[in-house]
């Protein structure tokens, strides 16, 4: 863990993907957004979101890591994060940053 971040980005197998690459999939049929430097497909997630679809595509195609941590999410939603990640964001983009509070380590959901 970097003394910026708090998310364990090293030692996944994730691809790595850039911002640009998220913001083509902004749409209900295809819905990537970013949370604490993952890259989450929340496409098929979209109808059992609890507060809404709308929430999620309104982020859709881009960094929602801080609407992710401005609300109360359970361990269970972090680790519906996890299964939801398909890539991650090169050189730390897109990380909450440690003063903020915790992030999403991935190896410890």
């Amino acid at each position: 863990k970097g003394a910026e971040t708090v998310a364990s980005t090293e030692g996944d197998d994730l691809p790595i993907m850039t911002l640009e690459e998220v913001n083509k999939h902004n749409a209900e049929t295809d819905c990537y957004i970013v949370v604490d430097g993952y890259v989450c497909d929340v496409t098929k997630y979209l109808p059992d979101h609890p507060g809404s679809p709308e929430q999620l595509l309104e982020v859709a195609g881009d960094d929602a890591t801080q609407e992710f941590f401005d609300h109360t999410h359970s361990t269970t939603a972090i680790k519906k994060m996890k299964k939801l990640a398909i890539g991650r964001l090169a050189d730390g983009q897109g990380l909450r940053k440690a003063d903020l509070g915790p992030g999403i380590d991935l190896d410890k959901t």
